[in-house]
């Protein structure tokens, strides 16, 4: 998935968008990882509630 998210980022995407709800934690901590290399060229939205 790191490698997928990679291949987005290089294609021009720039938004993410996430939840607590896709799978507890697991999911920010992936996004996270995979775009710590990218932090200046994207936004990272979350929900919670």
């Amino acid at each position: 998935m790191i490698t997928l998210i990679h291949a987005a980022v290089e294609r021009g995407v720039t938004f993410f968008d996430t939840a607590e709800v896709y799978g507890p934690l697991k999911n920010e901590e992936l996004v996270g990882e995979a775009l710590a290399p990218y932090r200046e060229k994207v936004v990272i939205a979350t929900k919670f509630g």
